[in-house]
This record gives structure tokens, sequence and C-alpha cells, in this order.
């Protein structure tokens, strides 16, 4: 396939480009389709995922389901020292499949610690 034709994921899969540096991580996290962004608002249950890794401008997501690219998502998650907990709003950018589901390439939105 010639190298303007590959795939969205594909480009975005690439280090070329990026506005932000990515840091590897493995964080168990919770994730849900939401309404609207800023309102932690769902009728949906959570589902279990892993952030594989970080930037300031995103996140790496591995989940058993299917989310389509555009689709917010609120995230909750715990820092590597158990210190620190986070929600957020992201956006998915990007989807690729996985072994064991998909990989998301997420940009955040909004994310507030506590």
């Amino acid at each position: 396939m010639s190298e303007d034709k590959r795939p969205k994921v594909e480009e975005e899969s690439s280090a070329q480009g990026r506005k932000f540096e990515r840091r590897s991580c493995r964080l168990r996290l919770r994730c849900r389709r939401v309404k609207s962004v800023g309102l932690y608002d769902s009728t949906e249950k959570y589902i279990e995922g892993m952030a594989r890794n970080q930037s300031k401008g995103g996140l790496l997501l591995e989940t058993p389901i299917y989310f389509p690219v555009g689709a917010k998502l609120e995230v909750s998650f715990k820092s590597p020292d158990d210190k620190q907990s986070f929600l957020g709003v992201v956006t998915v950018r990007w989807i690729k499949r996985a072994v064991d589901g998909f990989q998301l390439g997420v940009a955040t939105d909004k994310l507030d610690s506590f």
C-alpha cells in the first residue's frame, strides 16, 4: 500500500509528528461511554482496561470492547503509587485490533485528580 493511502491508524502509530513525548506505563483503568464532555453522566457500566502509554495529550488504552472514533469516554485510574486518583473524559482518535480486544488512541479532554 502506498504511504499516502495507509489507514489512519498506521499514521497515528508512528512517532513522527507527535506533539508530546510518550511514556510507557501500565495502569489499570475503568472506562465507559459518556453523553457529553465534562458531565460524568452515563447509564453504561464501566469496563476494565489498561493504559499502555501516556503523554500530555492523551493515552494509549487497551479495552476488551470496541468504541468508535469520536466516542467520548469517562476514564478513572490511580497513579502507579496509588496515592492519587484520576477521573477524566477522553475522545477516541483511532482504533486498532489487539490480541484481546482493541487499542484506542485517545485525546484527553478533561482530567481531574483527587
